[in-house]
């Protein structure tokens, strides 16, 4: 595997988990305590289809600034001015 595929490996899986953790927090800061047994297995059922679907995302985006920025920094690389 090489550098930058790990790097993203890493970014993307951090970015996932901080997704995930957030949408968690918020979910259970937004659930009512006094939920039915059935209201709370679709509250987990959903909390867990919604953090993976934005988990995804943030790994996605993530992953997509990173190849920006490798595609800026190898534009400039090769778009040096000519000297005089």
């Amino acid at each position: 595997m090489n550098k930058m595929k790990l790097f993203k490996t890493i970014t993307g899986t951090i970015a996932s988990a901080g997704a995930g953790a957030v949408v968690g927090n918020a979910i259970k800061a937004t659930t009512p305590v006094d939920i039915k047994t059935s209201g709370k297995v679709m509250v987990v059922i959903g909390g867990v289809v919604l953090s993976s679907m934005v988990g995804d995302l943030a790994s996605k985006y993530t992953s997509d600034q990173i190849d920006e920025v490798v595609e800026n920094l190898n534009s400039n690389k090769t778009d040096t001015p000519d000297t005089v």
